[in-house]
């Protein structure tokens, strides 16, 4: 009995190590694949997308070698203890990605309120002249939103990066009045190259925190950019969100959480009062 016993809990703890190893050679794929399709259909130089293929060759790898020692006996924890330790700090990454990836859930159907001060619309990538389809989305929901409030100007935050003949800022500039947008409303931030410089630099521009400012920017990116101007003393700010959609978007979704974590971990949101708003 104690040995049909034994037998039959062996055969159960093996059923478990390979459904955990095809869990995980399944989800390395997955990774590559969409790493494969993402640079196929878009482009392979998008920003940090590179995580997709170091992530399915790891989990790839994990589920190899976990076949593997399961086949010469050896477990990946020594004692309960250590067993332990790993499941909690599991459960906790996992956790915290899933309340990251909730808060730019919350950005990527916000509207914004009407009557606002200023808009801050963030730049994009610039292909020569011609905006990104991002640059595009970005600009066209924020000339509805003025054509809607006619007291509302627009500070167009980017700079000139590589590949780009013309400022991020002037490719929405000229956006705006093909669309007959009045270009005493129109005020260009031409310097700025990352989220943080863009909210800094615009609200120099604006000339104080106290005013109703709305971010417009891509539904993804909404939440960060809503905090980093929070965190840099906005009194009174809303995210209006562009579309985005397509392949791309659980990349860009994936990648806020990371953006998240490196700016809050460099303190780049400045953390004090205007950080912790956010979450009050």
């Amino acid at each position: 009995m104690d040995v049909t016993k034994g037998v039959k809990m062996k055969d159960k703890r093996n059923g478990g190590i390979r459904l955990r190893s095809l869990l995980l050679l399944g989800a390395g794929g997955l990774c590559i694949l969409y790493y494969l399709l993402g640079g196929i259909l878009r482009s392979f130089k998008l920003s940090a997308f590179w995580i997709w293929l170091a992530a399915g060759v790891a989990l790839m790898a994990l589920g190899f070698l976990d076949r593997k020692m399961a086949q010469t006996g050896r477990t990946w924890f020594k004692g309960r203890r250590s067993r332990r330790a790993a499941c909690i700090l599991a459960a906790f990454v996992l956790l915290y990605f899933g309340v990251v990836e909730a808060m730019v859930f919350t950005g990527v159907v916000s509207r914004g309120d009407p009557g606002l001060h200023y808009l801050i619309v963030l730049g994009a990538g610039v292909y020569g002249e011609e905006p990104s389809p991002a640059l595009r989305s970005r600009t066209e929901t924020a000339i509805r939103y003025l054509n809607e409030n006619p007291d509302t100007k627009a500070v167009l935050s980017g700079g000139q990066g590589p590949g780009e003949d013309i400022s991020e800022a002037e490719c929405m500039a000229r956006l705006m009045r093909e669309s007959g947008i009045s270009e005493a409303r129109i005020i260009k931030e031409e310097h700025s190259a990352t989220t943080v410089e863009n909210i800094k630099n615009s609200y120099e521009i604006i000339g104080s925190t106290d005013l109703k400012v709305g971010i417009v920017t891509s539904n993804f990116h909404v939440f960060r950019a809503v905090v980093t101007a929070r965190a840099a003393g906005g009194e009174d700010v809303t995210g209006i969100a562009a579309p985005f959609s397509g392949i791309l978007l659980p990349h860009y979704m994936v990648r806020e959480c990371l953006a998240f974590t490196v700016d809050f971990v460099f303190g780049r949101f400045h953390t004090g009062a205007g950080f912790w708003k956010n979450f009050s």
